[in-house]
Formats: C-alpha cells, sequence, structure tokens
C-alpha cells in the first residue's frame, strides 16, 4: 500500500480563490438588494393596513428583518471586499517578487 501525499498549497489556485471570493462580494450585494425590494412590499402591506391591525403589525415586523438582512448582507459585502483587496494586493506582491 502506498501512501502518497499531497501537498494542500501545490493544488490551490489562488487566482480561481480570488474570483469565488469576488464572486461572493456580488452575491452580497444581490442578496441585499433582494432584501430591500421585499420590504417595499411589507411597507405597501403596512400603509394599506388599519394602524394597530395584526396585519399591519406582522408588516412592521417583515420590514424589520429585512432592513436587518440588508445590514447583515452589506457587512458581509464589506467584508469580503476587503478580503478581495487583501488577497490581490498578496497576489501581485508575490507576482512582482517572482518576476523580479
Amino acid at each position: 500500500m502506498t501512501n502518497k501525499k499531497t501537498c494542500a498549497t501545490d493544488q490551490i489556485d489562488t487566482k480561481e480563490i480570488l474570483s469565488l471570493v469576488e464572486m461572493a462580494v456580488g452575491q452580497f450585494a444581490s442578496a441585499a438588494a433582494s432584501f430591500v425590494d421585499v420590504a417595499a412590499i411589507f411597507e405597501a402591506i403596512a400603509a394599506a393596513a388599519p394602524s394597530g391591525s395584526l396585519m399591519s403589525r406582522l408588516a412592521n415586523l417583515g420590514i424589520g428583518l429585512c432592513e436587518q438582512r440588508e445590514c447583515d448582507f452589506i457587512e458581509q459585502q464589506i467584508t469580503y471586499e476587503a478580503h478581495v483587496e487583501r488577497f490581490d494586493d498578496t497576489l501581485q506582491q508575490s507576482t512582482e517578487a517572482s518576476n523580479g
């Protein structure tokens, strides 16, 4: 039985990882925008519902939830954008160092 070990770093394509993280940034932005759109539906329901009614209270809960999720996804987007910037800088420095 042969025990063949491969180095994990040999299998990592840093440009591919950077591309995937950049894609995640776009996904987080899209998710945040979707919650803005859903909040608009809840706002319309709240505006049409009698004040204090169950429908109004549920619509207001929906608005609050959408606003919180929008903030959550924007925070994730900012975090991942920072990762992209850091990874890109590191990749460029590594490329420059190997080129000489």
